[in-house]
């Protein structure tokens, strides 16, 4: 398969240095990981390329606003919440679903289940951890449970959700108002810490909210966009240690909008990835180039997917997994197909067929 590869480059371009107007928490800097359990593999003699069965249970795929998966890499497998509130593992060695049924749910009875929270895998903790509106539910695979908490400090409504390796704690957005705050969270003992604000030049042509996208290690930086109504994005580069800021300029920053299934983004190869809406291709964020460099999207003749219910990077494999392919008319259907991209090879595989066409 021949793969287009296009670079957005922006590392010549001008960037400011932003020092919080606040002092900054410095619990990133002074709390330090344990020792992560030991990364699953694949059975000698397995074929993760190999298709997996078509006629195998699977989660219910319909439209979902948030992303739903995270990897498991203790165990070797994807944790999912389809929109039903239904668990599901994934295989990523044998691309077979399989349903746990555990005890407790990821989210309240009452609750529609079709904005289901973030998902991150807590490495150090070995669990996975949702943030939801307002409560953080945990679940963790060696005993097939789910925990619910309720978050109890006013106004804190997590908005994405980030592994930090270095502290072992989880980061998070929240807004106030015009305020913009960057929270961890330590799921150990349920204790939330505010980190301190996320700067916003209000007088510039961008900047009325935030996406928290992910965390790269070869900087140890956190990294967020800056837009405004999902027109103009501004990279923002945050140090999780000190809070320093270093906004990037617009151009070359892919648009991406969590809050509506137009984008999504997934961690694979150690940085962040970003599905486009507009020319079906994957983009991820080159630490050491500041460049974006993209891959044509999946391979698919129909070319309706606007974008998918998750998208979770497989570390075992190197590849990033996209699951249930959102399209129709105001994207409110979704296939039950799963894709790979292999990131070393930038070649696409069909996974799992879908259970209907």
């Amino acid at each position: 398969t021949t793969v287009e590869t296009t670079v957005s480059r922006i590392e010549s371009a001008p960037t400011t240095v932003v020092v919080p107007l606040e002092s900054w928490n410095p619990i990133l800097a002074t709390t330090t990981a344990r020792v992560a359990p030991p990364a699953a593999e694949c059975p000698a003699g397995s074929n993760p390329d190999l298709s997996g069965p078509v006629e195998q249970p699977r989660p219910e795929p319909q439209f979902s606003r948030n992303l739903a998966g995270a990897f498991d890499q203790h165990t070797g497998k994807v944790v999912y919440v389809d929109v039903t509130g239904e668990t599901w593992l994934f295989d990523v060695c044998t691309n077979t679903w399989f349903r746990p049924e555990p005890d407790g749910t990821p989210v309240p009875a009452d609750r529609p289940y079709d904005a289901v929270g973030q998902l991150v895998y807590d490495i150090d903790s070995d669990v996975i951890v949702m943030m939801d509106w307002d409560r953080v539910s945990v679940y963790d695979t060696d005993i097939n449970t789910w925990d619910q908490r309720a978050i109890e400090y006013e106004g804190v409504v997590p908005l994405g959700a980030v592994y930090d390796p270095v502290s072992g704690l989880v980061i998070t957005s929240t807004q106030d108002g015009d305020r913009w705050d960057l929270w961890a969270y330590d799921v150990d003992t349920n204790e939330w810490t505010l980190l301190g604000p996320v700067i916003i030049d209000r007088d510039a042509p961008c900047c009325t909210g935030i996406d928290l996208l992910g965390y790269s290690d070869v900087l140890d930086r956190l990294l967020l966009t800056t837009y405004t109504e999902g027109t103009t994005e501004t990279l923002l580069l945050v140090d999780p240690r000190s809070g320093e800021m270093v906004r990037g300029p617009a151009n070359g920053t892919p648009i991406v909008d969590l809050a509506w299934p137009s984008h999504a983004y997934g961690t694979g190869d150690g940085t962040v990835q970003v599905y486009m809406q507009e020319n079906r291709s994957v983009c991820w964020f080159d630490a050491e180039t500041r460049t974006w460099p993209c891959f044509v999207g999946p391979p698919d003749t129909r070319e309706r997917y606007a974008a998918f219910s998750t998208i979770v990077g497989d570390p075992i494999n190197n590849r990033l997994l996209f699951i249930h392919g959102v399209h129709g008319d105001w994207w409110l259907d979704a296939t039950d197909d799963v894709w790979a991209l292999d990131l070393d090879k930038g070649t696409w595989n069909q996974v799992l067929a879908p259970s209907q066409e």
